[in-house]
């Protein structure tokens, strides 16, 4: 074989193909055949890494059905200064160099030719001539770690004629496609200051060589990390997860697989990776060290479906749509970039309403009535485990009638996803009714479930009240009557000189002291007794008759003014 065709197809097979940085190999060879003056060029197809390699490319296109291409990467190629491939010293030169060496000599070339690949995952670097060739993934779709940068010399010796060259090279660089998935886990948390968990799931590229990873958590103004300032990183739990979808097949056919996939490896802090967070920035970092960059290896390598597990708890804050974010870095080009994957998740807050009106007058609100909140019926009804939101139990109506209890999470939207009513995790939010203002009663004081939906257009629960009566038996002319009627009928008898049953005769007066009954003082004489009890009962009659009469007017005249009085009230009410 041709020592410039040997070095080409080392360079394309072993570089492009394997992605390793491997010395360039030499062997002796012809070279007179190769035109200096040649135009050749380097078609790319580029697909998705497939979980088991299929064959070895040599430069000649190939089959890829069943391959997933990859559109969107820029690809650019640049000369290796000071590499002649017509002559042998040339050869020996390129076979002496690393893929290292040759990254720092082309570091300031000129890009030789650049193109993306299309929907089909096909881009052609054309106009090239004969050399020795760096090509470099430049632009790296999101959600894939990218190819390794390879080396292709031009033309390169056909693999099948030796006495033959090909001036087009077929190259087929894989790239691992890598995701991160942020879910949010809120479905416990009521109100402001409980607790959301946080959890991503990052993909690893299926490589043999991981050069770097990092996951970053953007956490939104109103979340704040558990661990609290100075510790925030001490709720964050690091593992590694073997893929579901491989396990279970695993567990179908292959029992030995099985227990490989299971056993994926454990991670150490600080030694596997390091944690740290950013205020300024809102930032978590989680960033994979040697030993750990080895890890994710020997787990992608046992299971093709393996994934980083980052967890995570913050406690709200705040109302609105906090949005949190997961970034990641799958390789060392992504972080020197900037160039990572991403994926968001929230968890949704807002308040509730609750207006209390007068129930024949909607207009006229009813201020400082008193509500509690309950997170089940059972609870309202029991009234038991009332919420509390930042030491508050109880809310109080303003002159407007109204109370705006903040802080809740939505009632719709659990976990991420938005659930129907009939959904058990859908929640409403109980609102009973403890106390109104003197003078006022409730009309239903039964607990009213509500949602909580939006942060502007939220929803408000309405009770009635309405104005208690003076007496709920009488009214206020029977509580009037009561005033005037609490006086003993004997008393008013007493005191116009008659008794009780209405006889004239047998009135005694008060003995003296130490007088006892029965020792009466004797009548004087010439005067009967009979005559005088006569003239007396008739005095005491005509008396009590006269008295009677007035007390009777004066009741009626009152109680005309008590009447009159009423009326004049119940009107001014009425009016608006």
């Amino acid at each position: 074989m041709r020592l410039t065709g040997f070095i080409a197809l080392c360079c394309a097979l072993f570089l492009a193909l394997v992605m390793s940085a491997v010395p360039v190999p030499a062997a002796p060879g012809d070279t007179r055949s190769i035109d200096p003056d040649a135009v050749t060029s380097i078609e790319i197809h580029k697909f998705e890494q497939p979980v088991v390699a299929g064959t070895v490319a040599n430069g000649l296109p190939r089959d890829t059905s069943g391959l997933t291409p990859v559109p969107g990467a820029t690809y650019t190629a640049k000369r290796v200064p000071g590499i002649d491939l017509t002559t042998n010293s040339g050869q020996q030169a390129a076979a002496e160099l690393t893929l290292r060496q040759v990254a720092e000599r082309t570091a300031g070339a000129p890009e030789a030719a650049t193109a993306v690949t299309d929907d089909n995952g096909r881009a052609t670097l054309s106009g090239l001539g004969v050399g020795l060739y760096y090509v470099q993934e430049t632009v790296i779709p999101a959600g894939y770690a990218g190819a390794s940068p390879f080396v292709v010399a031009l033309p390169l010796t056909h693999p099948q004629r030796g006495d033959e060259w090909l001036t087009t090279v077929y190259v087929y660089p894989k790239t691992a496609r890598v995701g991160v998935d942020l879910e949010v886990v809120d479905q416990d948390a009521v109100k402001i200051g409980d607790t959301v968990r946080w959890i991503s799931r990052s993909g690893i590229p299926l490589r043999s060589s991981i050069t770097g990873y990092r996951v970053d958590q953007i956490i939104h103004p109103q979340l704040s990390l558990t661990g609290g300032t100075g510790n925030e990183t001490s709720s964050v739990r690091v593992t590694i997860e073997a893929g579901g979808e491989v396990q279970v097949q695993a567990q179908m056919r292959f029992a030995s697989f099985v227990r490989q996939v299971a056993d994926t490896p454990s991670l150490t802090a600080n030694v596997d990776y390091r944690t740290s967070y950013s205020a300024s920035t809102r930032t978590l970092q989680v960033l994979f060290l040697e030993p750990g960059l080895r890890k994710l290896e020997q787990a992608i390598a046992g299971s093709p479906g393996a994934r980083v597990r980052i967890e995570y708890d913050t406690t709200v804050w705040g109302e609105g749509a906090l949005l949190n974010e997961a970034v990641l870095y799958p390789s060392r080009y992504a972080l020197d970039t900037g160039s990572g994957v991403r994926d968001g998740a929230s968890t949704k807050w807002g308040p509730l309403s609750v207006t209390v009106m007068q129930r024949d007058d909607p207009s006229r609100p009813v201020a400082g009535a008193i509500f509690e909140l309950y997170a089940t019926p059972q609870d309202a009804f029991a009234r038991r485990n009332p919420i509390t939101i930042n030491g508050v139990s109880r809310w109080a109506t303003d002159d407007q009638g109204r109370l705006v209890i903040n802080g809740l999470r939505f009632s719709e939207f659990v976990n991420g996803l938005d659930r129907e009513s009939s959904d058990p995790l859908f929640r409403d939010y109980w609102v009973v009714p403890v106390s109104l203002p003197d003078g006022w009663s409730w009309v239903d004081q039964q607990p009213l479930g509500g949602t909580v939906n939006s942060e502007l257009e939220y929803q408000t629960l309405v009770y009635l009240a309405e104005q208690k009566p003076d007496d709920p038996d009488t009214g206020e002319l029977g509580r009037t009557g009561l005033v005037f009627g609490w006086i003993p009928i004997p008393w008013i008898f007493d005191w116009f000189g008659g008794s009780s049953d209405g006889s004239s005769s047998g009135v005694s007066s008060p003995m003296n002291p130490g007088e006892q009954p029965g020792n009466q003082p004797e009548t004087p004489a010439g005067i009967q007794q009979d005559a005088l009890t006569d003239r007396s009962g008739l005095a005491s009659t005509g008396a009590q008759v006269i008295g009677l009469v007035m007390f009777g007017l004066v009741l009626m005249i009152a109680g005309a003014f008590l009447v009159l009085g009423r009326k004049r009230r119940n009107e001014e009410m009425v009016e608006p």
